[in-house]
């Protein structure tokens, strides 16, 4: 046996016939057999290890990019020690049909030179990318400190380095958040979007035409015609929004329904967001609400009461209790699937409120579950324009916006529910219907919330002064109290109610006018 430094460089073994080789000398045997024999080889996306390579590459790559999210509504980053709200949280799926293919690192500067992406781009396209990828569940979900992501790098980060599709859509999408929606934020020219939109373009094209089935109906391909959507909705071309919106609904009815999206529960969220916030912002009919291979799953409402402790149960239960002794003592027959609703947006309320205070999360697919059943079952009920019915659906309606859709901050308004939320409550405070104080205050401020920071919402905080004056509401904590007693997310709301307060308070009642 031959040494250097220390360190055998051969070793020879003899066998005898007596006995079998020890472990030790099996595993330098096989250690030699396949030295090799892997280069050039890729894992598959959804094994182990290569996970955890994926993992440990965007930690580096985020780690490089400096962002101050206090623009963004938001702190970076959330507690990584949080415990999920359930201990038996669904398993996601593994995917393994995408491998990564040996590519030699675009150099992107520093730690970022570590990725390897479907074609080279300029150091400064990738970084926005990556800066917009740091702070996306800030952005997107108000509450997004209480939500357990899984499976974020393998399925946002990953596909940049196979997919040259989904590449050019991230930049073009990331270049206008940052051109239009952030325009005090030095950026790239208009020119650039336009050329990614382009490249997005032809590229799906081509994909949809020439490629088979496994990857036209991907996850990949799903995630960029959402893109596309997505954009088109914000870029106020709707007819173009419609049409890609009417081309996810055939993938999806292909690939079963929107339970294949299991190991990617978030990318069905915002499938689902993107045709509700068409719906409340156009007053388009739903895409996917009367398809019966998606609208069937999500009928029924979760069972979120088997997460809250006793006091959260109690708060939930008052709050139904409170709606059906209002409809009893004023004779008023309340409709059995807005109560039901009414309830299951009220547990779901106190079941972030709780997992905000214990610092536990809950999985995507709970909140999947309660955006669909809630928003889709109130889009579907129908009721006379004048009766009371259709005021606490039209109020849960507008709370459930300020939850699920909070784009105020993108710049994304919702003016067909403005106008029926103004024509209707002009009507209210006309003294049309008859409202409990507390339900009405609960009911401005589940307007307020939503609408305050759209274009022409005087209106909006005319009715909260109108409210305060007529209630008699001395302070914000007395206003909190009723809100919280019926529904109300302290993370999500606290901030934007006390402001509107604030503002309110001190004006003198003004008569609310349309």
């Amino acid at each position: 046996m031959a040494a250097h430094n220390g360190r055998p460089e051969f070793q020879f073994m003899v066998k005898t016939g007596m006995g079998d080789f020890r472990p030790a000398d099996r595993k330098l045997i096989r250690s030699h057999v396949m030295k090799g024999k892997n280069v050039g080889k890729t894992r598959a996306l959804g094994s182990r290890r290569y996970r955890e390579l994926v993992d440990s590459r965007e930690n580096i790559l985020l780690s490089s990019v400096n962002i101050d999210v206090s623009d963004h509504n938001g702190t970076h980053g959330s507690t990584s020690s949080s415990r999920s709200i359930s201990d038996n949280l669904p398993h996601s799926e593994k995917q393994t049909d995408i491998e990564v293919p040996k590519l030699n690192p675009i150099p992107i500067g520093s730690a970022a030179s570590t990725l390897c992406l479907a074609e080279p781009l300029k150091p400064e396209m990738i970084k926005v990318v990556l800066q917009l990828s740091s702070i996306a569940k800030q952005l997107l979900f108000s509450m997004e400190k209480c939500i357990f992501f899984d499976r974020r790098a393998e399925n946002w980060v990953a596909p940049l380095a196979v997919d040259s599709a989904f590449l050019h859509a991230k930049v073009f999408t990331s270049l206008y958040y940052y051109n239009m929606v952030l325009p005090r934020t030095p950026s790239q020219d208009s020119k650039h979007i336009l050329y990614h939109y382009h490249k997005t373009v032809t590229l799906l094209r081509e994909r949809l035409l020439f490629d088979g089935d496994e990857i036209r109906l991907s996850n990949n391909t799903v995630s960029i015609i959402l893109s596309l959507a997505s954009q088109a909705f914000r870029t106020g071309e709707l007819k173009v929004a419609l049409h890609h919106m009417q081309g996810l609904r055939k993938i999806i009815n292909l690939r079963g329904d929107l339970r294949t999206f299991k190991s990617n529960a978030k990318l069905a969220v915002e499938i689902l967001r993107c045709d509700l916030g068409m719906v409340v912002h156009s007053g388009f009919n739903s895409v996917l609400l009367h398809d019966a291979t998606l609208w069937d799953n999500y009928r029924t409402y979760p069972k979120l009461g088997v997460f809250l402790d006793e006091r959260n149960l109690n708060r939930s239960s008052g709050s139904r209790l409170f709606l059906d002794s209002f409809a009893a003592t004023r004779g008023i027959e309340l409709d059995s699937q807005l109560a039901l609703a009414w309830g299951a947006m009220s547990d779901f309320c106190c079941v972030i409120n709780l997992a905000a205070e214990t610092q536990q999360r809950i999985n995507v697919e709970t909140f999947l579950h309660s955006l669909a059943s809630v928003m889709y079952n109130l889009l579907d009920m129908h009721f006379e324009a004048s009766s009371w019915n259709e005021t606490v659906r039209l109020g849960l309606l507008s709370f459930s916006c300020s939850v699920f859709l909070p784009w105020s901050h993108l710049r994304t308004p919702l003016p067909d529910l403005h106008s029926i939320l103004k024509t209707h409550f002009a009507n209210i405070m006309a003294g049309m219907e008859p409202l409990s104080p507390k339900l009405l205050v609960w009911l401005s401020m589940s307007i307020a919330v939503t609408l305050s920071r759209e274009p022409n919402s005087d209106w909006v905080y005319g009715l909260v002064r109108d409210v305060i004056s007529l209630c008699e509401i001395k302070s914000w904590g007395q206003m909190r109290e009723i809100l919280v007693s019926l529904m109300w997310i302290e993370i999500v709301h606290d901030e934007a109610g006390k402001s509107i307060f604030d503002t309110c308070a001190g004006c003198s009642s003004t008569k609310f006018s349309r």
